[in-house]
């Protein structure tokens, strides 16, 4: 698939996104983070990297507002190849970052040793092959080169109508391990 198809499926799924009433998507959002939290209680995550929503896509407030069983990172990128995940708490300062989304300014940085570790990555759209469209500046999927080995689980947050049958991939992509949405846990197979 061409950049200019990509372009084009990423605003077709964008679009569906945006279709969804504000109580839609308030409403999915509480039950795929419900369904993350039992997650990663379940698995005996301690260290979690999560994205902070921005415009439309799946909230992720109830994680960030932590829990005693793990410790929150969220990312700072100080340019597309770059970008650290910083503990954050209440006391955290935010600023808008380089690609307009509000950032910590300040925390201990999340280190590969610190296990075990989970990343939440937000998603424009999804297969059940665990592939992901991004909003296409690929900061995650350079991150992930060279950091997957050091997550335990991988997982994407989407609403059921990001979801496409077969997404292009291309052999720097990462798939997640498991992709919420409202209606589902969908398990990923791994490469």
């Amino acid at each position: 698939m061409s950049s200019a198809d990509k372009s084009e499926l990423r605003k077709l799924l964008l679009a569906r996104r945006r279709a969804l009433s504000p109580e839609q998507r308030r409403g999915f959002s509480e039950t795929i983070q419900n369904t993350l939290l039992a997650l990663l209680n379940e698995r005996g995550i301690r260290h979690v990297l999560v994205y902070r929503a921005m415009g439309d896509e799946v909230a992720t407030d109830l994680i960030l507002a932590g829990s005693d069983a793990w410790r929150i990172y969220a990312p700072r990128t100080l340019h597309a190849d770059h970008m650290a995940w910083l503990h954050i708490r209440s006391d955290s300062l935010w600023r808008r970052g380089c690609f307009g989304v509000m950032e910590p300014q300040q925390g201990e940085p999340w280190d590969t040793g610190m296990r075990p570790a989970a990343l939440i990555c937000p998603m424009t759209g999804f297969d059940r092959r665990g592939h992901r469209l991004g909003m296409g500046l690929g900061c995650f999927d350079r991150w992930l080169a060279t950091h997957r080995a050091s997550l335990d689980l991988m997982v994407g947050l989407a609403y059921a109508c990001q979801e496409w049958p077969a997404l292009p991939a291309e052999d720097h992509d990462i798939p997640m391990h498991m992709i919420l949405t409202e209606r589902e846990v969908i398990a990923c197979p791994t490469p």
